[in-house]
């Protein structure tokens, strides 16, 4: 038998030709893909970096996405800043609360090193 996180089972195709064979199908329910933010790549909240991940292209072209969403419409901020609340980190565990209250604490952090930088831009 197969072991408790596999499924298997037996499932019935069409072939090019009209007739039906029957294949084994297993599903390994470990290997499902979470959306998470990256802690490697990251500019902000690393919620670029992570659908890039996810998705399997370069971070770049998710942030000239949000970007270009928050031109048009400002949609992209709203929709970056609801993800890195909502999506939790690479390494965090799957608790909800604790990953709302470890993004918002981020985005704290964040916001006061953005301040920091523009303070020392403006005192040269």
């Amino acid at each position: 038998t197969a072991p408790p996180h596999r499924r298997t089972g037996r499932c019935e195709m069409p072939t090019a030709t009209g007739r039906s064979e029957t294949h084994e199908r297993i599903d390994d329910m470990d290997s499902t893909k979470r959306i998470t933010r990256s802690q490697s790549d990251r500019m902000l909240g690393g919620v670029a970096g992570g659908l890039a991940s996810y998705v399997g292209i370069d971070p770049l072209m998710i942030r000239i996405g949000f970007i270009a969403l928050t031109v048009l419409n400002g949609f992209g901020a709203i929709l970056y800043l609801a993800l890195w609340v909502l999506v939790p980190n690479e390494d965090s565990a799957t608790d909800t609360r604790g990953n709302v209250q470890v993004a918002i604490n981020e985005m704290q952090a964040t916001i006061e090193q953005i301040i920091a930088r523009v303070q020392a831009i403006f005192q040269r």
